[in-house]
């Protein structure tokens, strides 16, 4: 394969299994990932970043789309991965 492309690059952190069967979270992303290990280029049609900004500008829909905005960004606040 020469790419991978994706509907929603969600920019979280990895994880790594670790030797005792646990995993941990890493600091670089699933994507990262795939670029620098695998060699491959990825194509996000959008990113996580691009979906908050959309939901912050909807600010006239209400209640409901602050509620969704305020878990997208608790989502991103948790796992997220900076710069990914």
């Amino acid at each position: 394969p020469y790419g991978v492309a994706i509907a929603l690059d969600r920019q979280e952190m990895a994880t790594e299994k670790q030797p005792d069967g646990s995993t941990r979270d890493v600091p670089y992303s699933a994507v990262q990932y795939v670029r620098q290990t695998l060699g491959l280029q990825v194509c996000a049609i959008a990113m996580l970043d691009d979906l908050l900004g959309y939901l912050q500008m909807q600010t006239h829909r209400g209640a409901d789309m602050d509620a969704h905005r305020a878990r997208v960004q608790a989502y991103r606040d948790r796992y997220g991965v900076s710069g990914a």
